[in-house]
This record gives C-alpha cells, sequence and structure tokens, in this order.
C-alpha cells in the first residue's frame, strides 16, 4: 500500500516481510529520497496507510489483538493516525464494536472525516462503510454491503 501527499511531494508506503505481521510505514519525498521509518514494526498486521488533505498526518490501520495468522487474519484492527512532526499516534477506534475489524480509511478531501470499513472478524464477513470525524467520535453507518470506500 502507498499513498501519494495531495501536493504530490510526499509519499508512504507500506513495506510488508517474509510474515504478514512484518510491516513498516515509511515516509520519502516523491522521488524515493529521504526515507524516514514513520511506523516500526508494531505487533499486528499495519496497512492502509494515507494522507490528510494538509499532509501533517497519516492514517492506517493495526491489528491490535496479538493474534498471528500466516494468512493476514485479523481480529481487532483499529484505524490509528500519526501526527508526521511529532510521531505521536493515537487510536481512533476506542468506540468500535468489539469483534469487528476497521479497515481502508481515508480522510474526506475537506478533512473533517474519515471514511473506513467495518466488518466482523468473522472470515467472509459483510463488510459496511462508515464515517467518522478525525478524532475518532461520532460513528456513523453510510452503507451496508459496501466496500473500499474513497473520496476521490
Amino acid at each position: 500500500d502507498l499513498d501519494w501527499s495531495p501536493d504530490g511531494s510526499l509519499i508512504v508506503a507500506q513495506t510488508v516481510g517474509v510474515n504478514a505481521t512484518d510491516n513498516e510505514i515509511y515516509l520519502m519525498d516523491a522521488d524515493g529520497s529521504n526515507q524516514i521509518l514513520l511506523v516500526d514494526n508494531l505487533e499486528g498486521i499495519i496497512e492502509s496507510p494515507s494522507f490528510s488533505i494538509d499532509s501533517k498526518e497519516v492514517i492506517f490501520t493495526r491489528d491490535i489483538s496479538g493474534y498471528s495468522s500466516g494468512t493476514g487474519r485479523q481480529l481487532d484492527a483499529h484505524i490509528f493516525v500519526i501526527d508526521i512532526s511529532t510521531q505521536e499516534i493515537v487510536d481512533l477506534s476506542q468506540n468500535k464494536p468489539s469483534g469487528t475489524n476497521d479497515t481502508n480509511p481515508r480522510f474526506s478531501p475537506d478533512g473533517a472525516h474519515i471514511i473506513f470499513e467495518n466488518a466482523s472478524n468473522i472470515s467472509g464477513s459483510q463488510k459496511s462503510v462508515w464515517m467518522m470525524n478525525t478524532d475518532g467520535s461520532n460513528r456513523v453507518k453510510l452503507y451496508d454491503n459496501a466496500e473500499m470506500p474513497d473520496w476521490r
């Protein structure tokens, strides 16, 4: 997974190692230079890095369950936001229903909301599209039986 900053000057990229849970997120200039490790290889699968509209933050998901699966199954994926300048990481999914995964987050074009998928952690479960404020509050379901939300 990777994303370009809105002005095209930066790239945020996820790397995947030998195991599905061996992930890192790097920030770099558009030509690949000046690589900075933004999110280290934390426990759990890390996915879907995406820039905020001002390129000051990156959202991503991480399974915090501690479960390790070679197939990539996740049990408790949360959406996190990292402030690029301070490296502070905040969990935005603290109010999500237990037994579900929040995945594929994207900031809205005005920067006020995040759109994302939520589904039960049971394999093959129906996905739905949700929206929340950028602080994780006011979770609202938009569509049942839908996936891969994007504002663009």
